[in-house]
């Protein structure tokens, strides 16, 4: 990542955080270090809530979670009921980004894999996966309208169909969906804002979509 945060090629990032059974660990002193945070200074970087209770109102997506700092752990509201999060790379993300977030502004400038300072990462095993995006949605829009909707996505006015998605408060990513016909194959791109890369090393990029991309092809119509 860049001076001030984890680097790419860094220990703590998603992709060598593993345990024994090749889980995500997330590393005690994330939540070290996030304990010796001003709680109203960071809610007020990050864009997010101090609740009464001392927790960490964050959204996701089209969820909040919890972020309880004394003790360690993050719900989730589950059918109204705050319930423990069990996702590992979740819990991962939401740290670094409390952890890494900073108060400069989104950079308004939208940009590929390709762009970033770190784009030699993203080849390989590491390349943006958007097989089973294109399979699920490349010839069926109105599903991929649907479950972008679904999940808060708001429209982008770019491609067949375009969705921004902010996965957190200051963090944009953008999916843009070229339908396939008898002529042309669809195609799909993943596109962000380049501030992102202020605050996510290219592991944790790459985990962010991978992750996101979970959430749109769970969803069942």
């Amino acid at each position: 990542m860049q001076k001030r945060g984890l680097k790419s090629d860094s220990p703590m990032g998603p992709s060598k955080r593993k345990d024994s059974m090749g889980k995500i660990k997330v590393p005690s002193e994330h939540w070290t270090n996030l304990q010796k945070k001003d709680s109203e200074e960071l809610c007020r970087i990050a864009l997010t809530q101090l609740e009464p209770s001392g927790e960490i109102r964050i959204r996701f997506l089209d969820k909040d979670l919890l972020v309880n700092i004394r003790e360690k752990c993050i719900r989730k509201k589950t059918q109204g009921d705050w319930r423990p999060l069990d996702d590992p790379l979740m819990e991962l993300l939401a740290l670094v980004y409390l952890l890494q977030i900073t108060s400069a502004p989104l950079r308004q400038e939208i940009v590929s894999e390709k762009d970033l300072k770190d784009a030699h990462f993203f080849q390989g095993p590491h390349e943006l996966e958007t097989r089973s995006l294109l399979k699920r949605f490349g010839r069926n829009i109105s599903a991929f309208k649907m479950a972008a909707e679904t999940i808060g996505g708001r429209p982008f006015p770019q491609s067949d169909a375009g969705y921004v998605f902010s996965p957190f408060p200051k963090v944009l990513l953008y999916y843009l969906l070229w339908e396939g016909d008898e002529e042309f194959e669809p195609r799909f791109s993943i596109l962000f804002d380049r501030s992102i890369e202020d605050y996510f090393a290219a592991d944790f990029v790459w985990g962010l979509v991978r992750h996101v991309s979970g959430v749109l092809l769970s969803c069942n119509f």
